[in-house]
């Protein structure tokens, strides 16, 4: 199961991380719509003035990493583990 990670840039905001199921298509963009369904935190980029600037991947494709920004300034982070073990 993986698990994403969302970090503000807000020092008051822990980090909040949660395991989703893989989902059906396996693309950048699968894993980002499912994990925003499992942290409705995630910033959206279609609805408000959040912008993704930096989607990447690691080699082995075991990492996703995306930054956000927005038109005032506020960064946010989310990283997806694609490995994480169900049970542990």
């Amino acid at each position: 199961m993986p698990l994403a990670v969302l970090t503000l840039d807000k020092p008051d905001r822990q980090p909040i991380s949660k395991k989703f199921g893989t989902p059906k298509k396996i693309t950048l963009e699968a894993y980002f719509k499912a994990a925003r369904k499992v942290i409705p935190e995630i910033p959206n980029p279609k609805d408000t003035d959040w912008q993704i600037f930096k989607e990447e991947a690691s080699r082995d494709s075991r990492w996703i990493v995306y930054e956000l920004s927005n038109s005032v300034g506020e960064r946010a982070k989310v990283v997806i583990d694609r490995t994480v073990p169900l049970i542990g």
